[in-house]
């Protein structure tokens, strides 16, 4: 299942990849060419620059004429229209300017002003038979200018009144009318007199040689050599490069070449995973999150390829989100693995490789090694910040080494460079995205998880206030001892903080939350008693699952007693019935036993610090009745049976934590239980003096 995903990653980025011509050479003006001696295939014609073409073709365009043709039935139209005004005098006036301004013709106001703002002087005017007159545009009239025209020019025999009244704007209708096919015929004609070459090169012509710099001339040859060949392969066409055969030929061991880079690269990563991260690799979903995570930027970047002549615009693709995200559930060697195989496939259709290489893996390195562990926004605005410096330097860097020129530097690709660090910022929606759908957890939802005023951990602080103290110091104890063994200190830290909560249910059975003193336990059978405390880690996981805690947090609350025994009723019921058989699995806890470093920690120290409560203070020696050098040794020694009884008993089998790390682990609990419990000076009571009488 595992390799079959591996093989459908391959199969999806290969089909991305775009499809280039056997013309795949990468080259700019003022870079060396990195190949060997070209010479020219066949005969083509040199494109001209595309600056100097377009300046040509705008001067060509100087003559043009946009067609308009002009529909007589609206004049005839509003004439009849006209019999309908009363006044006279008025209707004699508005023939005659109607009759002129309809002669000049009127245009629509927006036609008027593109013709204006793109420089035409005339306007070629075309009969049913297409026969051509020009027409100065200054001559044309709108709606708008025809209807000023005619109340400014009213001669005093005509009433303005009567104009007013005669609704001079109704008889006011655009006649010309742009034929937007002859214009574009006409256009198309004239742009076909300046020629799009500038001379020609000859089958067997030296173009450029090894090492040579690429001049502005020769790179206009090699684009106009690389566009004739695209033309001829689109037409079936065949081409020989050095031997290279058909063009047909050519696509198929184009796409080969890139199914076995791909596939290569592919493999790498799998034997990575398999080899070096086991417990990654044995579970499919971790698997199909780092191919999705290493797939989506290599699909982005070919996409942009494509949709985009820019070769640059690649870099707007945020690569160094693969270690983030990565980084955020897994270690930091295998987010930087992941991240270069992205990387390595990239470059493989990219223009300039090397380049591209070398900056998107030393982003990636800045952008974790300035991101250990994202907890707050600020980090990853941090880790941005640090990916925008490194693309920037090492571009300058590059450009200084390849161009010695300073003016080559291109400030757009800086742009494009800021436009990825910005979208880091979405880091934070991706984690949150893939926690949902792979079950993950993150240390931005641990720190959420970590704050006391959630309400679980409210209603626990209040329903059970002397096991949440337990909680806050098991807490305490883990977060110590955690980085002496190289596990997650956060991790355990919340998973401590819960570990308990199933005690919600009955929080007065337990002996830490009676203030009373009273036990309702105490006058029940050992049997049933035990049964009712082990009840608190099935109640803890259901309590767990109705507040939608993540699944890793849960896995603490089975595995803090693994397969233990509740020692004080089943040495109760041992000594209470001395010949009687024991009932199998009657006192012991369901398990199972931890499976990590961090749940390990969690189970020494739910252990240690309960027993360590018990001994301080029905000794009661926090008041200072027992000397510290005492408490130490006693809480020495405490530590150490505990624990020791704990390896002895196999609990701690199953989880991946040596013999030297538990030495660790109990050297830290020591000195942190020694702090928390070292003896305090009395203070002596104040003596007031009796006043004589």
């Amino acid at each position: 299942m595992k390799a079959l995903l591996f093989v459908v990653a391959v199969a999806i980025i290969v089909q991305f990849f775009p499809r280039r011509s056997g013309f795949s050479y990468s080259y700019s003006e003022g870079r060396p060419w990195n190949y060997d001696l070209m010479t020219a295939p066949y005969d083509f014609a040199i494109l001209k620059d595309p600056v100097l073409l377009k300046a040509q073709q705008a001067e060509a365009l100087k003559s043009f004429e946009l067609c308009v043709r002009k529909d007589t039935s609206v004049e005839s139209s509003v004439m009849v229209k006209l019999n309908s005004v009363e006044d006279k005098e008025c209707v004699s006036y508005l023939k005659a300017e109607l009759s002129k301004i309809y002669s000049e013709g009127v245009v629509p106001s927006l036609v008027l002003d593109t013709v204006m703002k793109a420089g035409y002087t005339k306007v070629k005017l075309l009969s049913d038979n297409n026969v051509a007159a020009s027409i100065d545009v200054s001559t044309l009239n709108t709606v708008r200018s025809a209807y000023s025209k005619i109340m400014t020019e009213c001669p005093a025999n005509v009433s303005k009144e009567a104009l007013r009244a005669a609704n001079v704007s109704s008889f006011l209708s655009e006649n010309l009318y742009v034929d937007t096919a002859m214009s574009n015929k006409q256009r198309a004609e004239i742009l076909k007199t300046v020629s799009l070459t500038s001379g020609m090169i000859q089958a067997g012509e030296r173009i450029v040689d090894k090492g040579e710099i690429v001049t502005a001339k020769t790179e206009l040859i090699l684009n106009s050599l690389k566009l004739s060949y695209e033309e001829r392969e689109n037409k079936g066409g065949s081409v020989n490069f050095d031997g290279i055969g058909s063009v047909s030929t050519n696509r198929l061991m184009t796409i080969g070449g890139e199914t076995m880079a791909v596939a290569g690269l592919m493999v790498l990563l799998f034997l990575y995973i398999s080899l070096f991260r086991p417990k990654i690799f044995k579970e499919t979903r971790h698997v199909l999150f780092i191919l999705l995570t290493t797939l989506v930027p290599i699909v982005l970047a070919t996409l942009a390829l494509r949709m985009s002549r820019q070769e640059m615009v690649v870099y707007i693709v945020p690569f160094a989100l693969v270690p983030i995200v990565i980084r955020s559930f897994f270690d930091s060697r295998t987010a930087l693995f992941a991240h270069m195989i992205a990387t390595l496939c990239a470059a493989l259709v990219v223009p300039s490789p090397f380049e591209f290489a070398l900056l998107q893996i030393t982003a990636g390195m800045a952008a974790v090694s300035s991101l250990k562990d994202l907890t707050t926004r600020s980090q990853l605005a941090r880790a941005a910040f640090f990916v925008f410096i490194d693309y920037s330097v090492f571009y300058i860097a590059l450009q200084l080494i390849q161009e010695t020129n300073m003016s080559r530097i291109d400030p757009v690709v800086l742009v494009y460079f800021g436009i990825s660090a910005l979208l880091l910022l979405f880091a934070y929606g991706l984690i949150f995205l893939f926690e949902r759908l792979f079950g993950y957890l993150s240390p931005v939802s641990l720190v959420e998880l970590s704050n006391v005023n959630t309400p679980l951990l409210l209603r626990f602080a209040e329903l059970a206030p002397g096991t949440f103290q337990h909680s806050l110091q098991v807490a305490n104890l883990v977060t110590t001892a955690a980085p002496r063994i190289n596990a997650n200190a956060l991790l355990a830290r919340v998973g401590a903080m819960y570990h308990d909560i199933g005690k919600l249910q009955h929080p007065d059975f337990f002996t830490e939350n009676q203030m009373s003193g009273v036990n309702p336990l105490a006058e029940l059978d050992p049997l049933v008693a035990s049964e009712l405390i082990i009840a608190h880690v099935k109640d803890g996981v259901t309590l767990a699952k109705a507040y939608k805690l993540p699944e890793p947090i849960i896995d603490f609350i089975r595995t803090h007693h693994a397969d233990g025994r509740t020692k004080y009723f089943y040495n109760t019921y041992v000594n209470a019935h001395p010949d009687e058989e024991i009932p199998a699995g009657a006192f012991d806890y369901a398990g199972p036993k931890p499976q990590t470093k961090e749940q390990a920690l969690l189970m020494m120290a739910d252990s240690v610090e309960a027993a360590s409560r018990s001994m301080v203070f029905q000794s009661g020696d926090t008041n200072g009745s027992v000397k510290h050098e005492d408490l130490s040794d006693r809480l020495d020694k405490l530590v150490d049976n505990i624990i020791d009884k704990q390896l002895t008993d196999g609990l701690l089998n199953d989880a991946n934590i040596t013999f030297a790390q538990v030495g660790l682990v109990k050297e830290s609990f020591k000195a942190k239980l020694k702090t928390i419990y070292h003896t305090r000076i009395s203070y002596p009571e104040l003596k007031r003096k009796t006043e004589n009488k």
